[in-house]
């Protein structure tokens, strides 16, 4: 981080704690708001994973912060350069609303729990259900969606559900121009699991 970050640090965590104290008291859509993307087919959700180790010792500072009220709101915030060499900082804040956010704290277990095990007896039931992960090299997508897997694969093999059941499953990773994957079909006769 350059020289000029660094002396602002202290200035930005100010700031970024003040925003969060006033964002606390705002809801950022109204129920009536026309703009309102909410679709009960379809659920955008984020995950913010913690700074790492290195990235601390480097000085990095955490700048993605899911407001606690659980509205799905993430508030984003960068640090500007005045235009003058010796001017002060500026806090730059932006504000989404998903419906879900789940910060660093949060586990894949609770994703797991509120987004996808609802969807499991759908598609035992025959359903189809798509999920994707989207983010930056390094941003945690391999991490959750792994876990995920592991989660329904124990969900699905459990005695929860009724019947033997042909499985198909498709995980593609798209890289630039190029995807990578296949699909994967395979029979589930838990009755001989015991």
């Amino acid at each position: 981080m350059d020289e000029y970050h660094i002396k602002h640090t202290p200035w930005y965590q100010a700031s970024v704690e003040a925003f969060i104290a006033k964002a606390m008291k705002q809801d950022l859509t109204r129920p009536d708001d026309p703009n309102s993307t909410s679709n009960p087919d379809m659920v955008v959700a984020a995950r913010l994973r913690p700074v790492l180790e290195d990235e601390v010792a480097a000085g990095l500072i955490r700048s993605v912060f899911p407001r606690k009220s659980g509205n799905g709101a993430i508030d984003i915030h960068q640090i500007r350069k005045h235009i003058k060499p010796l001017g002060p900082p500026t806090l730059i804040s932006t504000s989404v609303r998903l419906d879900r956010a789940y910060g660093p704290e949060d586990t894949s277990e609770q994703i797991y729990q509120d987004l996808v095990q609802p969807l499991v007896p759908w598609a035992w039931g025959g359903g189809v259900s798509t999920m994707f992960a989207y983010g930056q090299t390094g941003s945690g997508k391999t991490f959750t969606v792994s876990a995920i897997e592991k989660l329904v694969a124990q969900s699905l093999m459990s005695k929860d559900l009724e019947g033997e059941r042909k499985v198909y499953a498709c995980i593609i990773e798209l890289a630039g121009n190029s995807s990578f994957g296949k699909p994967i079909e395979f029979g589930l006769a838990r009755s001989n699991l015991s």
